[in-house]
């Protein structure tokens, strides 16, 4: 991944640190959504694992990020992907102001500010690729899963066997778990926080080499800024930010399989 800026390195952190999304099994032949790719960091590896007989679709409304979304999959030969420049929401066509910059992006909250954004909905998403079903969901939509999630545009989602979503906020929190707890999930993994130092020491563990070479590059930063997070966290912080990894109730993850290479 070319690395241009401090931005960069949140989505390596939270994807292949943290483990943010660890817990979806994606497999060989899975159609994976990435709602929310940003960078693309997620979405390369998820297109690795589920191989030439997958599916990644990586949705993204922001242009700079869908530029270095595009570039990641140009760079990694990733013929298994469909990229989509749009914002996951109710409806399909609509225009959104976003504002934020990398992993910050978000809708402007009814301001004219900022940038303009299509929206695409789940089922014009999916009939867009022309697939009924994503086995598998990652989903960071920074802020708007709980509109998504009030109403029945939702609905498709929940023919997926796995969802990691980040909530943002108590509110969307209640919204996002009520709606999947209706529809038969369970939430088997809550990852609180966007930078907790348990959990970046255990990526560490799992990928030194990854790790250390994105720290030199970065001059140890994430390091030095995790660390502030967590000493400086008050009890309630934990609430404003998660994500919640749900599991539909029947569906039982087998071991995952290697792609081809």
């Amino acid at each position: 991944m070319p690395i241009e800026d401090d931005e960069d390195f949140a989505p390596i952190y939270q994807v292949a640190l943290s483990g943010a999304y660890s817990a979806l099994s994606l497999r060989a032949g899975d159609f994976v959504l990435d709602a929310g790719a940003n960078s693309g960091v997620f979405t390369a590896l998820a297109a690795r694992q589920v191989g030439p007989g997958g599916l990644v679709v990586a949705v993204e409304p922001d242009p700079a990020n869908f530029a270095k979304l595009r570039r990641m999959v140009a760079l990694n030969e990733l013929r298994n992907v469909r990229l989509v420049q749009a914002a996951l929401w109710p409806t399909d066509g609509a225009i959104i102001h976003l504002e934020g910059a990398g992993t910050m992006v978000h809708v402007s909250g009814g301001s004219l500010r900022g940038h303009t954004a299509t929206t695409v909905s789940p089922s014009g998403l999916l009939n867009s690729v022309g697939v009924t079903q994503f086995q598998k969901v990652k989903m960071d939509i920074e802020g708007s899963e709980a509109l998504l999630f009030q109403g029945a545009a939702s609905a498709p989602l929940f023919r997926s066997e796995e969802v990691s979503v980040e909530v943002h906020g108590q509110q969307a929190r209640e919204i996002v778990t009520r709606a999947f707890v209706a529809h038969g999930f369970r939430a088997d993994r809550v990852v609180e926080g966007s930078e907790d130092f348990i959990a970046l020491a255990r990526g560490v563990l799992t990928h030194p080499v990854l790790s250390l070479e994105l720290e030199l590059l970065h001059r140890f930063k994430t390091t030095a800024r995790v660390l502030r997070s967590s000493l400086c966290r008050k009890p309630t912080d934990a609430l404003t930010l998660a994500t919640i990894h749900f599991r539909q109730a029947t569906f039982t993850a087998a071991e995952p399989k290697a792609a081809p290479e």
